[in-house]
């Protein structure tokens, strides 16, 4: 009986298909919330003014702790796959490569409700206060930048170590040594003294 999904995912260990479920989730909870802010209804709300920062409070509500750690998760997995294997396959880059940019995109969202929080309507942030609302998103903000900043981290090192030449081929990459510093000039001949 013959497999009838693609090479690539044959061949992926699990713990990536993991890593990439966990960064397409990331994506899908970052979708719902752009859905999620243009479609709120003002009638839904007893009063009259509902600008952008109110629909940001209340879209941004899902990107809670949990959602924020799907990326360093995936990440980590994705770091475990290249230790264990000895190289990283080229979905792991995949992995890194998408983890890098939805959680960049997480990253600026929970800035943006740490805004709305600040200069929004207070009510709106359920159950706490203003205050724990600040404390919480920037705990939230943490977690979202140092996500994707690994995320590129592995990135970086990864394609680096893919490029990395075998130790018996000859180097056609640029070197990491600066070139060598040219010598002193040449010096004039001294004056030829006259009888």
């Amino acid at each position: 009986m013959s497999d009838s999904r693609p090479p690539g995912l044959v061949e992926a260990p699990p713990r990536l298909l993991v890593a990439l479920a966990l960064v397409a989730a990331a994506a899908l909870t970052l979708l719902a919330v752009l859905v999620t802010m243009p479609t709120i209804s003002p009638e839904d709300f007893n009063f009259a003014h509902f600008g952008f920062l109110d629909r940001v409070q209340i879209g941004t509500r899902l990107l809670d702790v949990p959602v924020l750690l799907l990326v360093p998760v995936a990440v980590l997995l994705a770091r475990l796959v290249e230790r264990g294997a000895g190289g990283a396959p080229p979905m792991a880059r995949t992995v890194l490569a998408s983890a890098t940019v939805v959680g960049a995109a997480l990253a600026f969202f929970v800035f943006l409700r740490l805004v709305a929080h600040l200069g929004g309507q207070e009510y709106l942030v359920s159950p706490m206060p203003k205050l724990g609302s600040l404390f919480y998103d920037l705990g939230g903000l943490l977690v979202a930048v140092t996500g994707p900043y690994w995320a590129f981290y592995e990135l970086q090192r990864t394609r680096s170590t893919a490029a990395d030449p075998a130790p018996g081929d000859a180097q056609t990459g640029p070197s990491w040594f600066p070139p060598p510093s040219p010598g002193p000039p040449d010096a004039s001949p001294p004056p030829s003294a006259s009888p």
